[in-house]
């Protein structure tokens, strides 16, 4: 089997309302045209992909953007996110967005959690963070992150492929093997081809004096692994572990 490489243009900060992002003025849109324009660049400059984040809370260096300012795909209520109502305008817009990109021949990697939204203060802005459920982070409620993961599906369907969350890792839940299988486990019954889905960017490694070492033991894509390939072998190397950036090699298996 010959080797496919995807090279993505990972704009992460996509949904941010600072000059970085791609909203509107008012904050409550998406510039198509600016969008149109990245992908076009993108795939000038030799991309087949692009990668994006749910939302984009941070505001460098000031910190996290106000909770009214980001752009969420639930809404808001009293101060809070309630995540049993969706932003129907969201789902509008990644439609809109995924057919563009389609013009230019460019897949998008949809990640559906983000650990990094726990960064910066955003914790106090972001979905997971603060919402009137009261649920602590996404590992909080795996019957919420399923609710999820099948709003998207239901939306997005095959046009995009998934990648499960963005710098997984444990964060003192000992069950966080299991509950990204569970996610892996819905995309899978819902018809999704494993190859086109990806665990993440996973910090594999720690950086130390320098260089970078191995972390076997907080290594939750390792964790995963040992799950998916004693159940299916097969199908667990059908599965993109997606290397966080190039030269990390420790992230590369071969095909």
């Amino acid at each position: 089997m010959a080797d496919k490489h995807g090279i993505l243009n990972s704009w992460l900060e996509v949904f941010s309302p600072t000059v970085m992002g791609c909203l509107t003025s008012d904050n409550q849109a998406v510039d198509l045209v600016k969008w149109r324009e990245w992908c076009r660049s993108s795939a000038d400059a030799g991309a087949n992909g692009i990668r994006i984040l749910p939302y984009a809370p941070w505001a460098y260096p000031s910190g996290a953007v106000p909770i009214n300012k980001l752009w969420s795909p639930y809404l808001l209520d009293g101060g809070k996110w309630d995540l049993s109502k969706y932003n129907s305008a969201y789902f509008t817009a990644l439609k809109q967005m995924v057919a563009i990109a389609r013009e230019y021949n460019l897949d998008i990697w949809f990640s559906l959690f983000d650990n990094c939204q726990f960064h910066h203060g955003a914790e106090k802005v972001t979905p997971w963070g603060n919402n009137k459920q009261g649920i602590n982070g996404y590992y909080g409620s795996l019957p919420y992150a399923l609710k999820w993961t099948d709003k998207v599906l239901a939306v997005l369907g095959d046009t995009v492929k998934y990648e499960l969350i963005n710098e997984g890792e444990l964060r003192n839940f000992p069950g966080a093997p299991e509950w990204n299988v569970a996610v892996f486990d819905r995309l899978i019954a819902k018809g999704i081809d494993p190859a086109n889905i990806c665990w993440g960017a996973l910090p594999s490694t720690i950086y130390k004096d320098g260089i970078f070492q191995q972390d076997r033991e907080h290594d939750l894509g390792q964790k995963i692994l040992s799950i998916t390939e004693r159940r299916d072998r097969a199908q667990s190397n059908m599965v993109y572990r997606a290397m966080h950036g190039v030269g990390v090699a420790n992230e590369v298996r071969d095909v």
